[in-house]
């Protein structure tokens, strides 16, 4: 199938992120609580399922009437079309969704998550190292 071409700069990017975060935080400029996602948490979850939902539709419509690359198609079952998608790799307007939704956004949440309820965890044990950071 259609294979398109990947840059590979992952672990740069999980780099500057994890270091922007952490340096813009309190331990750092001060600019907001390193545990904000941790803080934030039910809404940031609720918020991303609602984008999510709404992204699937745009894409299965998209996948279905102007697929990016012949590497799409329709199964006989609308949920795991829906949810599954009909494109292996949705490009819109050039920009790869695939790639920012698993690559860069998936995976940099999962860091920055981890980040956030440590140092979250070392706040409310009052500036300590509790076991939970250590596990993060």
């Amino acid at each position: 199938g259609a294979r398109p071409p990947y840059q590979a700069n992952g672990p740069l990017f999980y780099v500057v992120a994890t270091a922007l975060f952490f340096a813009g935080s309190d331990y750092g400029l001060g600019l907001y609580n390193g545990g904000v996602l941790y803080d934030k948490y039910p809404e940031i979850i609720a918020s991303l399922n609602v984008f999510a939902f709404l992204l699937c539709g745009i894409l299965y419509v998209k996948g279905l009437v102007a697929p990016s690359t012949p590497d799409s198609g329709r199964a006989s079952n609308f949920f795991f079309d829906f949810y599954y998608g009909t494109e292996l790799h949705p490009n819109v307007l050039g920009f790869d969704v695939k790639q920012f939704t698993n690559c860069r956004f998936g995976m940099m949440w999962w860091a920055l998550a981890n980040v956030s309820f440590a140092l979250k965890a070392i706040e409310m044990s009052k500036g300590g190292l509790p076991l939970a950071a250590m596990i993060s």
